[in-house]
């Protein structure tokens, strides 16, 4: 297993990196081409051929695009454990969903990884421990790799995180399991089907778009956030992009007061203006 490039001067001379003209030396199954440009990756194959690669063990696909953004911030952490970097980026290229294929959607300051969405800041704009205890049981749907789960379980008892993409799920078990966190699970399905009445907080952060589009209902969303939750506890909810979703955010917010729920908590989402995000209390009533 190695990672080779022109730029190794960069790199220095630690492993797992090397010159490519020492790929040889290197044992292997298939050598992957991590661009994402079809004009360079042919170029290079053809470089690599010249080498003497078999060009039936050369593969590319716009799955392996790996950048800069997807490898931490921190190098001598990354060196210390790259083996388990790789593997996790190569579970996270096999994804079927759009997301992640120009980099890691969240990020996460465990592993160094910036990602599109900076989540320990996420947590801090949220106010999160304004609302929720050590004792708080939490739900996050359409959790992604969970990056943002990983991060809420130092504040809670426990959290778990659902989505229906399967390859997302996987990246999320491998990096709870490498950092040893014991109160977070991740399940692979649809939130609809989860037991009601069982958390302390909610939370759906720029979901509510893909999960009208899967067929559910407006009124079937808005119920089932509500029923997910004990009497007394918290509905964080993010919106889209609010240039564009604004309306759609704005209806199912009203529609949340509509059937009891309460407005504690109104602001923007990370340093991004255009995401806003509301935190909804659910009443006795509600």
């Amino acid at each position: 297993e190695a990672w080779v490039d022109k730029a190794f001067d960069y790199y220095e001379t630690a492993e797992p990196f090397d010159k490519v003209e020492n790929i040889k030396n290197h044992q292997y199954d298939y050598v992957v081409i991590a661009l994402a440009d079809m004009a360079r990756a042919n170029q290079v194959r053809e470089d690599l051929i010249n080498l003497g690669i078999d060009q039936d063990k050369i593969i590319w696909s716009r799955f392996y695009q790996v950048n800069a953004g997807m490898f931490p911030e921190d190098r001598v952490s990354y060196l210390k454990n790259w083996r388990f970097y790789i593997k996790l980026i190569d579970t996270y290229m096999g994804a079927e969903s759009v997301f992640g294929l120009s980099g890691w959607y969240q990020g996460s300051p465990q592993l160094g990884i910036t990602g599109g969405r900076d989540n320990g800041e996420r947590i801090a704009r949220y106010r999160v421990w304004d609302y929720l205890t050590k004792d708080s049981v939490c739900l996050d749907i359409g959790c992604n790799c969970g990056f943002f789960d990983l991060e809420l379980s130092r504040l809670v008892k426990q959290v778990v995180g659902i989505d229906v993409e399967k390859t997302y799920i996987e990246v999320a078990n491998e990096v709870r399991d490498f950092k040893n966190i014991n109160n977070v699970s991740f399940i692979t399905g649809n939130f609809m089907d989860l037991e009601e009445n069982k958390y302390e907080a909610v939370f759906s952060l720029g979901v509510h778009l893909y999960i009208l589009e899967s067929g559910i209902t407006k009124e079937d969303y808005v119920a089932k956030l509500i029923a997910l939750l004990k009497s007394g506890g918290f509905l964080f909810f993010e919106s889209h992009g609010m240039e564009t979703y604004a309306d759609q955010f704005m209806e199912l917010s009203s529609m949340l007061v509509e059937c009891g729920m309460k407005i504690v908590h109104r602001g923007h989402s990370m340093r991004d203006s255009n995401r806003n995000v509301t935190v909804f209390c659910k009443g006795k009533g509600a």
